[in-house]
């Protein structure tokens, strides 16, 4: 019973902030992909395992792409409840990077705690991308 409440106390005050920022990319020839028919998102990586952290409230992960596309790339995010496009996503031009940043909320929960993003674009080849944050929160040590 501790569990689920943990977990939805966990579920409950999840925060979650997300922007895209694109960064100038003077050499656009460079970063679009040969061939590139429309958008095409390229992330560095879609999961981060934070491994174990000891009484944290919060935790943050950065997720970073490319439109490697030769057409504006459009991103919709979808987090539990909610789903819709953000104003703060604003459309990523070719050759440009683009960084997703999420912050869990943890509150009381400890355990393991996996969270997923479903990040949806007008990409062909990628429409629907799913971003994973996995953390496993321990309390303090008490012998200290």
């Amino acid at each position: 019973m501790k569990k689920f409440l943990a977990r939805g106390l966990f579920i409950s005050t999840i925060v979650v902030l997300m922007a895209v920022r694109c960064g100038a990319d003077t050499n656009r020839n460079s970063s679009v992909a040969d061939g590139a028919t429309g958008p095409r998102i390229v992330f560095d990586k879609t999961a981060f395992d934070l491994g174990t952290l000891t009484n944290v409230d919060a935790i943050t992960a950065e997720f970073t792409f490319q439109n490697k596309g030769d057409a504006d790339l459009h991103i919709n995010v979808q987090w539990g409840g909610y789903s819709g496009s953000l104003p703060k996503f604003l459309p990523v031009p070719p050759g440009q990077k683009g960084r997703i940043p999420i912050r869990l909320a943890l509150g009381t929960a400890r355990g393991k705690i996996t969270k997923h993003v479903k990040i949806e674009t007008d990409d062909p080849r990628n429409p629907v991308i799913p971003l994973t944050v996995t953390v496993n929160v321990s309390a303090a040590d008490k012998s200290d």
